[in-house]
């Protein structure tokens, strides 16, 4: 027969192992409703730097990828090349910075930063598409439009310097244009030049070059583009 004594301590145990229970739920409950919100909400910021130069690339395009390829997101870089996704997906992995004229350049995603802590620098790799042999097609995201030269501009000057020696010579530069169409000087980056007297004569017209601004949606923004001119 069992005593009243060992019947108390057997509803004692039933009641500790109840309580426990319900914490241990509690807990993981808990436990997924954060993930959830991190999953929602998960910050991801930075600036994308020109990898030779180390200056701020802006009006960049910047998309979030998952694990697939997949587009998650998309955003452009800002004057200084900053960027931020406000609510990224928790499974976005990857970043890919793309241009009008550049191959894209994909890199790891860095955690966000606390608040008062330097954004991470994204070293961005400007790789020409007309440089690379087999380049795959150009794609644009839905309802972009490609910014275009306003015709009748004047183009680069053959340099006297090559020119009197004989010599052909090529310049391959990367520049921002804001949305009025006007080229951000300070934003002008030389991506190959076989003779410094190539890359003056490209960049030095671009200071009065005019273009047709790109267009998101019907709407004028700011774009990145590569310029190539071969002197012969």
């Amino acid at each position: 027969m069992v005593g009243p004594a060992t019947l108390g301590t057997a509803a004692a145990q039933r009641d500790l192992n109840l309580t426990l229970m319900t914490r241990v739920l509690h807990g993981i409950a808990l436990v997924v409703v954060l993930a959830s919100r991190v999953t929602a909400q998960a910050p991801v910021s930075g600036v994308a730097v020109d990898a030779r130069s180390k200056r701020g690339l802006p009006c960049v395009e910047v998309a979030l990828l998952d694990s697939t390829g997949a587009v998650r997101a998309t955003t452009r870089t800002g004057r200084s090349g900053a960027f931020q996704f406000a609510q990224a997906p928790r499974d976005a992995l990857r970043l890919r910075f793309a241009a009008q004229g550049l191959l894209p350049f994909e890199t790891v995603v860095m955690a966000t930063q606390g608040s008062g802590v330097a954004a991470h620098r994204y070293l961005v790799t400007l790789t020409a598409r007309m440089t690379e042999r087999g380049a795959p097609p150009e794609e644009f995201s839905p309802g972009y439009v490609p910014l275009s030269p306003i015709p009748g501009l004047r183009s680069p000057a053959y340099p006297d310097e090559l020119r009197s020696s004989g010599q052909g010579g090529t310049a391959v530069i990367a520049f921002a244009v804001d949305d009025s169409g006007r080229v951000d000087r300070r934003a002008v980056f030389d991506l190959y030049s076989s003779h410094p007297a190539a890359r003056r004569a490209v960049t030095d017209v671009l200071r009065y070059q005019r273009f047709q601004p790109a267009l998101e949606h019907g709407h004028a923004i700011c774009a990145f583009v590569v310029l190539r001119n071969v002197f012969a």
